[in-house]
């Protein structure tokens, strides 16, 4: 292998856990290196991933090309925002569902309530289903 093109990312390491810089490759799992500075994480990632790619094929596990991390994480993205997209249009219908059935409520409630919020029922559990319709009502 002559020239590594894998993606790396290399963040620092906070002065309470050792400082230092970590680095990794997104392409091959647990493939990572460190460093005490940026530019030696940088350069000991190197051998990191050439000792990954070796032993990969020699245990007969398939390498990952370049970049199939990221064009994983962006299908993955891309599939998230499609559920995000119908779980919105259901949200939409069941509002418009629920001011629909506020309407229609509110037209009950007005058959039913009358001044100084009394109504008239023929039942007993009408008058208690309406009266906690119409509490409720005064609530919105």
């Amino acid at each position: 292998m002559d020239k590594i093109s894998y993606p790396i990312v290399i963040t620092a390491i906070d002065q309470e856990d050792g400082g230092g810089f970590v680095a990794y490759v997104p392409d091959l799992r647990g493939c990572m290196s460190d460093g005490a500075t940026h530019e030696e994480a940088a350069r000991n990632i190197v051998d990191a991933i050439r000792e990954w790619i070796d032993e990969a094929e020699e245990s007969g596990i398939p390498v990952p090309q370049p970049g199939d991390y990221a064009r994983a994480a962006a299908e993955a993205w891309n599939q998230l925002a499609e559920v995000v997209k119908s779980q919105d249009k259901i949200i939409q219908e069941l509002e418009g569902d629920l001011t629909n059935l506020r309407r229609r409520t509110a037209r009950i409630l007005e058959s039913y309530c009358v001044e100084e919020d009394r109504w008239e029922t023929s039942t007993r559990a009408t008058s208690q289903v309406i009266a906690n319709l119409c509490l409720e009502r005064s609530f919105n």
